[in-house]
Formats: structure tokens, sequence, C-alpha cells
């Protein structure tokens, strides 16, 4: 009688008879612990007496009436909780989740689940994770079914540790499974950081195959092989992402009827997609259903390695087969998760179409999965599929930079934001934050390119801030919030604050070192150290080209690049490195030679001259090998102020040397200019060392060169002011009279043109001077000009030099 929940009352003439054990005992017992009781006419009864025995009792239901009524009585019993039963409570909740024999109601549908999940009953917890995915009853919210899953998987170990069974077993392999699935769609840490765990079950479920020979352990062994796979493959492991998705798809053939095992097993890896419908028409549904939603799976994986692998071709067929197979699952069950598996398909297959600049095809693709999200949220309204309509809409924004088309990917960008404000209003959602911060970065990049500094300023900051609150929430890419700080470091540095300018810069350094500290793969560390290096060298270069008043600070940044630099090239050679150390080596030696700080600033030449020089041996680029020449030359200048005659002569003509070689090359105006004053300041060179046939011979090439160059650009002031001094030069040596009387031409003809320049006029003097001293008169042309000023002549621009000179002379 404690245990019951209804008292059923038979009624027939004999309850009227002497006292008996119904009305002496078990009605008072029914009574007095109110529970119901349902009174059933079996027999004509007489009713007065049958009331005045039974106080209080019912009126007798007739047979044709009882049916229904003790329907109606079991249906109340059934929903009552029973805080010691919670499947009972379990089904309680299901009943008035879906309104079977009472109005829905989600709200005490949720609470008895949950409850009953409390209890660990694994039911209950799967059904959570079922809601929350889907929206049933409940807002879809996948981090929650993620933190339930993981509960549903602790629920199955203890079930399988208590119970060990082919049933058991399987539940916890394909729940580790799912879990899985659930962390790569969060891009959760978790999606890493569990991958022993993965390995240990993929081998604890291959132990199981042998004992249970089970279908869906073979596909469960499958998906852990596929798991693996893609840790792997985030490892950059190529080798071991084959190997298990090979693994994957020998045990997906395990899983099929024993005909068709042998013919896939021999089938190529390339294939793998590829399974017979009469193969299917041999199989039950759901295992037909199951086989084909990991043979899906497999093949996105492997158009995913070739696509890292840049073997595009491969990747699109594999992406096109994943394709087919999804739309097939599609039309037959028309699931949401079926749905949703390929518009994944679609944007996974866009990805390889935009790398092979078929970007018609993949812009259709991202359209086709955005209306796939649509329907999924018309269906079940929530705000995953505005989160994933964000990313469709992120999707196509990138598509449209790849075309440059800067405007539309803008568009896309403010789409895609505000997609992602209207689904977290009052409900925070990591993937979401993750996405903004992205997207936001991305549209400030787009302004920056345009120039307008405010909104690039603007949409950084918040990319910014976004990311750093999800720190300790999730993986934040953080490449992405060191390229906010260091681009509104690039804003200030556009807006004149240098001082902010340098804080940004700085501040991402220091984080940068932070995280170097924090890695433990040798590959991670080094790439961020070579970013580390760049920073430096920015920070550097920037401070020494604005004239900072501390350049102690700007020769602390250029020297920590070099350190770094050189540090890395040390066990691998790098020709950004060696490049990062000439920069670096470079901009230090101008600041030691303008101090006239003549050691160091040799010492860093060298190292300079160094570092470029193994790039050219590396790639014998000319315009690298002009610049070479120019570091030799810069530091002859070092030499020369040192007053080391022989060492400055040396680097002279080692720059001399070197730009014979690359002039011929270039045929660069500019550089064959820099010859010119190489070979220029050679002959003087020369010349202070008594060294007058070397000397003759260098400056005799250097006029040369300058007459070639003044052939091609009749109005080049510096190259004729040049030549002027190469002949003034050249007759002091020769005392040659017609080389003193070309360059008196020039610098009369300069002094003309130029009347505020008091340095030609000063030079003409000198000449006029030394044809007086070596000649005793002044040529002709001097003469005739000493009483003409420079307003009384005519200026005629268009013509050249040598032109006003024959003009002069008449």
């Amino acid at each position: 009688m404690e245990k019951s929940a209804l008292f059923a009352l038979v009624v027939t003439p004999s309850l009227l008879e002497n006292p008996n054990y119904v009305m002496t005992t078990e009605y008072p017992e029914a009574k007095k612990s109110g529970k119901p009781i349902l009174p059933i006419e079996a027999l004509a009864t007489d009713s007065e007496e049958l009331s005045r025995l039974y106080m209080g009792i019912d009126p007798t239901l007739p047979p044709e009436e009882m049916a229904a009524k003790l329907r109606e009585a079991l249906l109340g019993i059934a929903l009552r909780e029973n805080d010691n039963d919670p499947a009972h409570n379990f089904l309680i909740g299901l009943a008035y989740l879906s309104g079977i024999g009472v109005e829905v109601d989600h709200e005490r549908a949720l609470a008895l689940i949950t409850s009953a999940a409390e209890a660990d009953l694994p039911e209950a917890y799967e059904k959570l994770v079922s809601m929350y995915q889907t929206g049933e009853g409940v807002e879809r919210d996948k981090e929650k079914a993620v933190s339930y899953q993981e509960e549903l998987v602790g629920a199955l170990t203890r079930r399988n540790e208590e119970s060990p069974s082919e049933q058991n077993a399987i539940a916890h392999m394909e729940a580790n499974v799912d879990l899985f699935h659930m962390y790569e769609d969060l891009s959760d840490r978790s999606f890493l950081v569990h991958g022993e765990a993965y390995l240990d079950a993929y081998l604890s479920c291959r132990a199981l195959m042998s004992t249970y020979r089970s279908h869906r352990l073979s596909l469960a062994a499958a998906e852990f092989a596929l798991v693996l796979a893609k840790l792997f493959q985030r490892g950059e492991d190529d080798e071991n992402t084959l190997r298990y998705l090979q693994d994957a798809r020998k045990l997906v053939c395990v899983a099929l009827p024993s005909g068709a095992i042998s013919a896939l097993l021999d089938a190529p890896v390339d294939e793998n997609g590829t399974i017979h419908r009469e193969v299917f028409s041999r199989m039950s549904n759901e295992r037909r259903i199951a086989c084909d939603r990991c043979l899906l799976s497999i093949c996105m994986e492997q158009a995913k390695i070739y696509r890292t692998q840049s073997k595009l071709e491969e990747a699109s067929k594999e992406g096109a087969a994943a394709i087919e197979k999804a739309e097939m699952l599609v039309q037959e069950t028309a699931s949401a998760a079926d749905i949703s598996l390929l518009a994944l398909c679609y944007v996974r297959h866009s990805y390889t179409l935009r790398r092979q600049a078929q970007y018609t095809e993949a812009e259709d693709l991202l359209h086709r999965a955005m209306e796939l999200h649509q329907r999924l949220e018309a269906e079940h309204p929530g705000i995953q599929d505005h989160i994933e309509m964000a990313y469709d809409h992120y999707d196509l924004a990138r598509l449209h930079e790849a075309q440059g088309d800067m405007r539309s990917a803008q568009e896309h960008y403010l789409q895609s934001l505000q997609l992602l404000t209207s689904a977290t209003q009052g409900a925070p959602n990591l993937k979401a934050s993750r996405l903004r911060g992205q997207a936001c970065i991305a549209l400030g990049q787009i302004y920056l390119n345009a120039n307008s500094l405010d909104e690039a300023e603007r949409y950084y900051r918040q990319g910014k801030e976004t990311l750093i609150g999800l720190k300790g929430q999730m993986d934040v890419d953080i490449d992405r919030l060191f390229e906010a700080n260091c681009s509104l470091g690039d804003i200030a540095l556009k807006k004149g604050d240098y001082e902010e300018f340098e804080a940004n810069y700085f501040s991402t350094c220091q984080a940068m070192q932070i995280f170097i500290d924090q890695q433990t793969d040798d590959a991670d560390r080094r790439r961020a150290r070579k970013q580390l290096t760049e920073w430096y060298l920015k920070l550097g270069q920037t401070l020494v080209d604005v004239n900072a008043r501390n350049e102690i600070k700007a020769r602390m940044y250029l020297s920590k690049a070099f350190h770094e630099a050189y540090l890395l090239n040390r066990d691998e050679e790098d020709p950004r490195l060696l490049y990062i150390m000439y920069l670096s080596s470079k901009a230090l030696a101008k600041g030691y030679a303008k101090e006239a700080a003549h050691q160091e600033a040799e010492e860093r030449y060298k190292n300079a001259i160094q570092s470029l020089g193994r790039l050219v041996d590396l790639y014998g680029d000319a315009e690298d090998r002009a610049d070479l020449a120019g570091l030799h030359f810069s530091l002859a200048q070092v030499y020369r102020d040192s007053q080391c005659p022989e060492q400055c002569i040396a680097s002279m003509e080692a720059a001399r040397e070197i730009y014979r070689v690359a002039v011929p090359a270039l045929r660069d105006g500019r550089t064959t200019l820099r010859y010119a004053l190489c070979l220029s300041d050679l002959g003087e060179a020369y010349a202070r060392t008594a060294r007058e046939i070397e000397a003759i011979a260098r400056l005799e090439d250097a006029a040369s060169v300058l007459e070639e160059l003044h052939r091609a650009d009749p109005e080049n002031e510096i190259v004729v002011s040049q030549l002027g001094q190469t002949w003034f030069h050249l007759g002091e040596l020769t005392c040659r009279r017609a080389d003193l009387e070309r360059a008196l031409e020039i610098f009369t003809a300069l002094a003309a043109q130029y009347p505020d320049a008091v340095r030609y006029r000063s030079d003409r003097a000198h000449v006029v001077q030394k044809m007086e001293e070596l000649f005793g008169t002044p040529s002709s042309s001097a003469a005739s000009s000493r009483g003409t000023t420079p307003a009384e002549k005519p200026r005629e621009k268009k013509k050249s030099f040598f032109d006003r000179w024959r003009k002069n002379k008449s």
C-alpha cells in the first residue's frame, strides 16, 4: 500500500456482505494515506448501501467508462515528480517538452530533465545536449551543449566501469567522438589539450572491436582516427595526418557489409569517398547514413590537407565529393545536423576555389551556405545561426578583399558585425566575440589603407578590446591582437604622435616576449622571434627618421633587432633575417658616423656589408649589389674622416668594382650618378696620397660617366655641377687648359642659371684663379663674362647648358 500510487476498488455485491478485509483494512488505509481511489463497478451493486459502508466514495463507473477514467488517473500519477527515480522525472520532462498528454511547458520540462541529469542519468544529459544544439524548448547555445556533453561523457564512463558491456562501451566511445567535434566547432583550446586522451580512446576502441565486433564500434574508431588526423594536421605533421585518414577509411570499410570490404580497401586513398549505391543497398538505413557521414568527413579533411599543401586540384576534387555526399544526406534526412554539415562543405570548398582564383564560384557557394543557415534559423530561431550567417558575411568580405573590391568587403564586414550584435544582446558568446574582434580589425585595416585614420583607430581599438577580453576563456588569434596594437601605432605615427607610436610598438614587443617565453614548440618560438625583430627594427628606424630627442632609445631598439636576427640566423640562414641585420646595422652606422664615433660606425658598416654581401651571394640581385657598393662608399667616408687614407681608398675601390657590375644591369640614373661620385671621390683620394696617375684615371672615368648622364638629362643641376668639379680637379692635376676651360664654362652657365647660388660664383672664381696661376691670363670666355651681370643674361629653360654656353660666346 505504501508504494502504490492508485487504489482501484473493484465494486461487486460481495463488498456489501459482512465486514471484509477490503472494508476493514485496505479501504481505510487508502483513505488515510490520501491516495486516489478509483471505484469501478464490475457487477451491479446497491449504490446507497455502498455509500453508507464506504464513506465519501466517488460514484462508481460503468465498464464502458472505465478505460478513459483509468487512463486519466494513471496519467496524473505519471506526471507526479519522484525524487527517488530520475528516470521517471526524465520521462515526465519529455512529456512536458513535447506536449504528450499535457500542455507544453518548456520551463518545467527543462527543470525535470536537468534534475534527472544531475542524478547521473546519461539519457537526460544526452537530451540536454540535443536541446541546446537544436534550440528545442530552449535558446540555442553551443557552449552549454558542450558543457552537458562533457557531463555525459563522465556519466557514460562511470556506467561502463560499473557495468561493462558492448552497448555501454559503444555509447561511451560515440559520446567522446561527439565531444571532440563540438570542441572543434567552438574552436576551443580543449581541441588540442585533450589530444593524448583521444589517442588513448582510439586504442581502447580498437581493442574493444576485437571483443565485440560491432559496426558501431568500427565507426566510432573511424571517427577517433579522424580526430587524430585533425590534431596532427594542426601540428603540421602531414605524414601522421594521412596515416590516420587512411585508418579512418579502412575502419569505415569494416562497418560495411563483408562483400564490399575487400574492394574498398584496395581503392586508392584519393578515392576514399567513392562507394557505390549497390553496396549501400545491402545495409540498414541507419548504418548506411552513419557510414556516409564518416566518409564525408574524410573527404573534407583530405581536402583540407591538400589545401594546406597547395595541391589545389586534389583539394577541389575532394571538396566536390564532400558536397555531393552532403547534398544526398540532406535529401534523405533533412535533419538540422546534415543541413549544417552541407553548409560547412560549401564554406570549406569556397576556400579552395578562392585559392584557385575562381571567385564567382566561391561567392556562389558562400551565398548557398548563407541560405541554409537562414533556413535553419527560420525553423529553430536562435543565436547560433545568426553567428553562422555572420561568418558567411565575414568569408564573403575576405573573398572580395582577395579580388581587390574593398567597398564590397567593407559592406560585408559591417553586416557581419550587425548580425553579431543582434545575436549576442544580453547573451555573450565566445565564438561570436572572437569573430567580432577579427571583423573589427579587418575593417580597421581597410579604413587605414583608405587613410581614414579616425575610423581605422576606432575599429582597431574595438577589435583589440574584444580579443583581450577573451584571453583565458578560449584560444585567441594572438597574431590579430598584435596586428591591432601595431596598426594603432602606425595610425599614431601618421598623426605625428611619436610617443603613442613608440608606446604601442614597445608594448607589443613586451607582449610578444611573454608569448615567446610561453611557447614549447621551437617552430612557433622562432616565428615569433622573427616577428619581434621586425618590430624592434621599425621602432629604431622610425625614431631615427623623425629625429627623436632620445637617440639612445633608437640605438637600443636597432641593437635588439640586430642581436635577435643574428642569433636566429646562426641556426638557419634566412634571407629576411640577413636583411634585418643589414638595415639595423646601416641605421646604427649612420648615427655613429654623424656623431664622428668612427670606431663604432666602422664596426656597424662592416656588419651591414657582411649581411648584405651574403644576400648578394645568394641571389645576385642588382639593386642589392648597388646598395652594397653604397655601404662600401659610406665606410670609405668614415675612413676618410678618421684620417685612414689607405683604408679609405680600399673601400672606395671595392665600391667601384661593385658599381661597375651593378650599373649596366640596373640602367638607373640615380645609381649611375652614385657610381660617378664614387669615381670622382676616389680620384681625389688618390690625389691626396700623391698617386697622380691613378687619380687622373679615376677622374677621367668619372667625367665620362657624367658626360653620359648629362646627355640623357641636360637639365640635371647635380650632374652638371659634379661634371664641373671633375673637370676642375682634372685641370689641376694635368695643368691642361682645355679641362679648366670646360669647368669655367659650366660654372659660368650655372651662375647665370642660379643667380642666388653663391657657391657657383665661388667655384667659377676658383677656376679663374687657377687659370691665372697656371697660364697668366684667363680664358676668353672668362674675360668676356667679367663685366656681365647674371641678370643681363636671358634665361632659356628649355635649352641645354651647352646651348646657353654657345649663345654667351657668340
